[in-house]
């Protein structure tokens, strides 16, 4: 009875490991292709002409596919949708797996923000739209686009990962709101862009009277630690020490930016 149980055990679990193996890179590149032609011939053919390139170059380890191939099937088993959500991914790996400089740490991080937000219910909802960013946060260092506005990371470093949340950490940049046709910037600044809220929170920076008729570079005010909500294009804080040519001393008080 005891070797009757012991071999239905044993079955039950090799049934269990072949249900989670990973699908080779070959047999994942040919089923996503599928999917994709179904709905997304565009989508399709990027696949084909540009990612497929990108997935199976040599610099490019069967452990970095395993980990994208695994990424992919936890987002299917939570539903993301393929045309947003999961594109959004592969256009964000691919971007990585492109640059000149993929540094591991941030490949490591990111997939690690990534199951983090998919696992946890509270999260999930702020997931999508954080994939679908991913092309462009690691092209252009951009950490949100609206339709209100565009957040953009200049000349910072960068890190991802998570502590208590997600994060992507930047510092000692600068960081710039297009918005209407015009931009503001904050210089010497860093902070943390938390997906889970949609938020960037600054420590640090000057705001410059930049197109003015004043000398931008007298004309300043020096921000302490600051909060932007990044689907609009204003933010308050205070208080904040204004330097002026006009006056002998910095003065203190609160500060509006507004593109």
């Amino acid at each position: 009875m005891r070797r009757v149980l012991f071999i239905l055990f044993s079955l039950w679990f090799t049934g269990v490991l072949a249900q989670t193996e990973l699908p080779t890179p070959s047999e994942f590149l040919k089923d996503l292709e599928s999917d994709l032609s179904k709905g997304l011939p565009n989508q399709a053919k990027w696949l084909r002409s540009e990612f497929t390139d990108s997935f199976n170059s040599s610099s490019t380890t069967r452990a970095m596919q395993d980990t994208v191939i695994s990424t992919v099937m936890q987002l299917q088993e939570t539903n993301i949708k393929l045309s947003t959500g999961i594109f959004g991914y592969l256009e964000g790996v691919n971007a990585q797996l492109n640059s000149n400089l993929l540094k591991m740490e941030i490949w490591d991080g990111w997939h690690k923000s990534i199951i983090s937000l998919n696992e946890n219910r509270r999260w999930y909802k702020k997931l999508t739209a954080y994939l679908v960013i991913s092309k462009n946060l690691f092209s252009e260092n951009t950490i949100a686009i609206s339709k209100a506005s565009v957040w953009q990371f200049k000349d910072g470093d960068m890190s991802i990962g998570v502590d208590s949340v997600p994060f992507v950490q930047v510092d000692n940049g600068t960081l710039v709101c297009y918005a209407k046709g015009n931009s503001e910037s904050i210089r010497n600044t860093s902070g943390r862009f938390l997906p889970t809220t949609g938020q960037w929170y600054g420590q640090g920076g000057q705001v410059h009277w930049e197109g003015t008729t004043f000398n931008d570079s007298t004309q300043f005010a020096v921000l302490n630690n600051y909060k932007v909500k990044l689907n609009g294009s204003a933010f308050k804080c205070g208080p904040v020490e204004f330097h002026t040519e006009l006056l002998k001393k910095p003065i203190s008080g609160d500060l509006t930016f507004k593109v």
